[in-house]
């Protein structure tokens, strides 16, 4: 009996221990619990942009940022949003009609109407992606990413998103 108290005991200080380190450098979950989702988990680990964790953001990598008015009517300004990170500094993008390019290749099409039979916002741009800003996409179709509001900045961005399970597809 007193080897399962010690174990017991052992255990429960390293969970604590753990979630003290977990909580001091930054490290979180994230639930992705939109009706759609955009993103192709529901359960990521968000690690945050600073050392030790990798500081730099790559394209391909998921990222949590604050959505700002630019959402509006849709979300509210600070709401956490999760996408895939497509489009990096220095990439061409090129709009035309509603066809993305993304470095000569085409990326995606945005949808003319919203989920409620509204029209839908549009990005419009040609050129080079600004320094310190990424073009987003998420997985399902009717995502509400980069193709309609813009570009995610990085003082925005609140970490990188490591899935970890719930696959939706």
């Amino acid at each position: 009996m007193e080897k399962v108290k010690t174990c017991i005991t052992v255990f429960l200080l390293s969970a604590g221990l753990i979630f003290l380190f977990a909580h001091l450098a930054g490290i979180g979950l994230y639930h992705d619990d939109q009706p759609e989702p955009s993103l192709p988990w529901r359960w990521y680990l968000l690690l945050p942009l600073h050392k030790p964790f990798r500081t730099e953001i790559e394209a391909g990598d998921y990222i949590l940022f604050l959505t700002d008015r630019r959402m509006l009517p849709y979300y509210k300004p600070k709401v956490r949003f999760g996408k895939r990170v497509v489009g990096m500094p220095g990439d061409k993008l090129v709009v035309k009609g509603r066809d993305f390019y993304l470095n000569g290749r085409f990326i995606a099409r945005a949808r003319e109407k919203d989920s409620l039979g509204n029209p839908a916002p549009l990005f419009t741009y040609s050129g080079r992606i600004p320094d310190n800003c990424y073009f987003v996409l998420g997985h399902h179709p009717r995502s509400f990413d980069s193709r309609y509001w813009g570009f995610v900045c990085r003082k925005d961005i609140v970490g990188r998103l490591i899935p970890i399970g719930g696959r939706v597809y």
